[in-house]
Order: C-alpha cells, then sequence, then structure tokens
C-alpha cells in the first residue's frame, strides 16, 4: 500500500466525522442550510460521501438532512425589505 493510502485511510475518521457535522449543521441551522443546503454542489458531494460511507442511497441522505425549519436571516431580511418598499 502507499504512503498516500495509508495516509488517506487513517484520515477517514475525521473526514467523515467532518461531512456528519456539516450535513447536521445545515439540517439544523437555516442559515447555513440556505447557501450550503439543498441543490447546491456542496450538499451533493457531502451527501454522495456520508452515502458511500454507510450504504446508503445519496438521495436518501439527501432527503434527511436537506430539510430544515425555519427561514434563513437572509430571507426574511428580504421579505421586510419588501415590506418597506411597499
Amino acid at each position: 500500500m502507499s504512503a498516500a493510502n495509508t495516509r488517506l485511510i487513517a484520515a477517514a475518521p475525521a473526514l467523515l466525522d467532518a461531512v456528519e457535522y456539516m450535513l447536521g449543521r445545515i439540517h439544523a441551522d437555516p442559515d447555513i442550510g440556505y447557501y450550503c443546503g439543498f441543490m447546491t454542489e456542496a450538499f451533493v458531494r457531502l451527501c454522495g460521501a456520508y452515502a458511500q460511507a454507510h450504504g446508503e442511497s445519496p438521495s436518501i441522505v439527501g432527503a434527511r438532512f436537506g430539510v430544515y425549519e425555519g427561514d434563513a436571516e437572509v430571507v426574511r431580511l428580504r421579505r421586510e425589505i419588501e415590506e418597506l418598499r411597499g
């Protein structure tokens, strides 16, 4: 096994932890979800990595993590600006 493969295998738990952390943050925080969530390249790649590591379908992973409660701050502020403009 090459040195690069050995390093990758050693780093795998930390890499998976980072993927799981970001998917959790996207799911829990509407602001992060707005910028990095459903329909973004980042989200698709994170779901793909998680799915491969856990033997799941990327679409199932996406459905689990892609829905978040509430509006992102930027969405709320845009609504307020539109209301002020009348």
